[in-house]
């Protein structure tokens, strides 16, 4: 799974568990300083660092922005507003039906595996999949509105 593919996955997955956190319809900003927050996405320091010259924007948040618009494209994710964002019923139910699949991931040996092959992902990534597939409540902690 290419870098384009991670992030996205990245994204709608943490618009899935903000979702159950009660942020149905977060800012691009909560979006994003939540998924690095909570390390869904593994971000080279030299990426981190780049900012376009155009609006001294970072990269990666410009880069995870476009991973929402081909969401969107796709019909997984909406804007019901002006920059907000939301996981439509095809998102979440690319959620759901993967949820089985994600229990594999219980197995130390196969997480390990996966981290090798996909620079992007993070164990803290592995571990909200495994508590989404095993349906643990994923309301607990309130997330900061910024």
């Amino acid at each position: 799974m290419h870098k384009a593919r991670q992030q996205r996955f990245a994204l709608r997955v943490a618009l899935y568990v903000l979702r159950h956190k009660g942020c149905d319809q977060p800012t691009k900003n909560q979006v994003l300083n939540f998924m690095i927050r909570k390390r869904f996405i593994q971000i080279p320091e030299e990426e981190m660092e780049r900012r376009r010259d155009s609006d001294r924007e970072e990269i990666w948040r410009n880069d995870l922005c476009w991973k929402r618009k081909d969401l969107f494209e796709d019909g997984e994710v909406d804007s019901p507003e002006r920059g907000k964002w939301s996981l439509t019923k095809h998102g979440i139910s690319k959620i759901e039906t993967s949820k089985e699949q994600w229990l594999k991931l219980s197995d130390l040996d196969e997480q390990r595996r996966v981290l090798e092959q996909l620079d992007y992902f993070t164990p803290e990534l592995i571990q909200w999949l495994l508590k989404i597939a095993r349906g643990d409540d994923l309301s607990r902690r309130a997330i900061a509105h910024s």
